[in-house]
């Protein structure tokens, strides 16, 4: 008793000092469950939204026969750049008429891909009618610059078409990888693939299309005659080259899979 009557200054200092961080531990133990309780709602509502987003975009991945390089329909894009770039430098085929207009109706929109900002054969519309003076009005068209430029090998493509088919896909890739309720990790991803597909046109498949038009002009000026050609062969030629997208989907589905918890047992 006279132990207790001697420290009880510091004893009630301790006891003290446990009251207040027991307090303060309640305190923020309520707080955490409180927030959590409030903003519980919200976390539902954001992962029901990116439940319904990711499914959708598992659901794109199998349409086209299950095949995204279906969906983005290089074979026929590939075969019809061919067929527009011969008609960019000149070149006219039997039922040439009826040929471009069969190609112009599968053709959504063109991408550019040149080393300069200025496409010749692009018209700019300005806001004033002006008449041209006679030194801005071009001696030659932009296909006879390009035709006469073929003869001594150079080449240049400016632009890819895209096919209907190719353009609707990559708009829902796209879209997909903006979308505000995509989560961030699974945005770049989609924005390396989309990458991918855009360096593959502009790039790989501009060069394939440069290579062709080349050796097709030196056959045409050395024997006067087109070369016996098939579009499928710099398809091959741009498919071997180009990059692939199975490594990369095959982790966007992984991944998806992940965030959804579908392999998990519950």
């Amino acid at each position: 008793m006279k132990y207790i009557q001697e420290n009880v200054s510091w004893l009630k200092d301790i006891f003290t000092l446990v009251f207040t961080a027991t307090a303060t531990v309640v305190a923020i133990l309520t707080y955490r469950r409180a927030r959590a309780t409030v903003l519980q709602p919200i976390r539902s509502e954001v992962i029901k939204k990116q439940s319904e987003l990711l499914s959708n975009f598992l659901q794109l991945l199998k349409e086209h026969d299950h095949s995204f390089e279906a969906g983005l329909d290089y074979t026929n894009l590939v075969q019809l750049n061919v067929m527009m770039v011969l008609d960019a430098y000149g070149f006219i085929f039997n039922s040439h008429k009826e040929l471009m207009e069969k190609i112009g109706g599968e053709i959504s929109c063109w991408i550019p891909c040149g080393s300069s900002n200025i496409l010749k054969d692009v018209e700019i519309v300005s806001s004033f009618k002006e008449q041209p003076k006679e030194s801005d009005v071009p001696n030659k068209s932009p296909g006879q610059e390009k035709f006469e430029l073929l003869k001594v090998g150079v080449a240049e493509v400016d632009k890819i078409y895209l096919t209907k088919v190719h353009f609707e896909f990559s708009k829902k890739i796209s879209e997909f990888g903006v979308d505000p309720f995509m989560p961030t990790s699974l945005q770049i991803t989609l924005e390396e693939l989309t990458n991918d597909i855009n360096s593959n046109l502009t790039i790989i498949l501009k060069h394939e299309l440069e290579a062709f038009i080349i050796e097709f002009g030196r056959y045409y000026f050395a024997n006067q005659s087109a070369p016996a050609f098939d579009p499928v062969g710099v398809f091959n030629e741009f498919n071997h080259a180009r990059a692939h997208h199975r490594l990369t989907l095959d982790k966007l589905r992984k991944d998806i899979r992940k965030y959804l918890r579908i392999d998990e047992s519950w």
